[in-house]
């Protein structure tokens, strides 16, 4: 009976043992490692200290005052608030621009405040002032003002005139200003035989405060023009300085239209 308990206990173990031949007990290795191949770097917690750096790399300082906010010649206007000159207490842009020659006021304009005639804007050729249409006899009186050195003051006029007509026209300038030169010019802008333009005369005394006068003579029958000439058209007159221009640079302008 003992004999046969341990052939039966001797089997057993045989069975068991040959379930595994390599000796290793593969139902309990340890696996687990596998899931984890990562290693600790510790990046998580370098010990760097935070040193700010991110706060240093801005510069901009929008505190710092814009200089042209200041009001350095204490007129109650800086730069930015439309001064021109802020080293000027009497230039900034509220103030009165007076008879200076100088843009007392900002604006781009220069003595618009002071004495003006009623003509302007009339500085070019293409920019004048139309005086009126004449085909008789007249006298045309014009008061001005030459307020700057580049001030042309251009006065045109329509004239009508017949084929064999004879005319005049008489430019006369009187000097208010005695302090000012004063030149007159006549030009024929255009007429009927598709002249112009084209420069008449100019009269010029060359003497601060004394008049300028001239007389242009239309072309009636002539030798040239046996058949008669008409002179109808557009024609000028400008008055300019050659020295002494400013706010008190005034005179008169007479244009003497005579016909015979």
């Amino acid at each position: 009976m003992i004999l046969f308990l341990l052939a039966c206990n001797f089997g057993l173990k045989n069975d068991l043992l040959s379930l595994d031949s390599s000796g290793e007990d593969t139902i309990n290795s340890d696996t687990a490692s596998s899931l984890d191949t990562s290693t600790d770097t510790g990046v998580e917690d370098s010990g760097v200290e935070d040193t700010g750096a991110e706060d240093t790399a801005d510069t901009d300082d929008t505190d710092a005052p814009d200089p042209a906010d200041q009001d350095y010649d204490g007129d109650g206007y800086s730069p930015n608030q439309g001064d021109c000159n802020d080293s000027n207490p009497n230039i900034h842009p509220v103030t009165f621009d007076d008879c200076d020659l100088v843009d007392n006021d900002c604006d781009g304009l220069i003595d618009e405040d002071g004495p003006q005639d009623i003509y302007e804007p009339n500085n070019s050729q293409t920019e004048y002032y139309d005086v009126g249409s004449y085909s008789s006899g007249d006298l045309v009186e014009i008061e001005g003002v030459i307020s700057t050195p580049d001030d042309y003051d251009h006065y045109e006029f329509y004239l009508e005139d017949g084929i064999i007509d004879s005319f005049s026209i008489v430019t006369s300038l009187h000097a208010i200003s005695i302090t000012t030169d004063f030149a007159v010019e006549l030009w024929l802008i255009n007429n009927d035989e598709g002249d112009g333009p084209e420069l008449i005369y100019t009269s010029n005394s060359y003497g601060a405060g004394l008049g300028e006068t001239d007389d242009f003579q239309g072309s009636g029958v002539s030798w040239s023009h046996p058949l008669g000439y008409d002179d109808s058209g557009y024609y000028q007159a400008v008055v300019y300085a050659i020295s002494g221009a400013g706010c008190t640079a005034e005179y008169q302008l007479d244009l003497e239209l005579s016909y015979w």
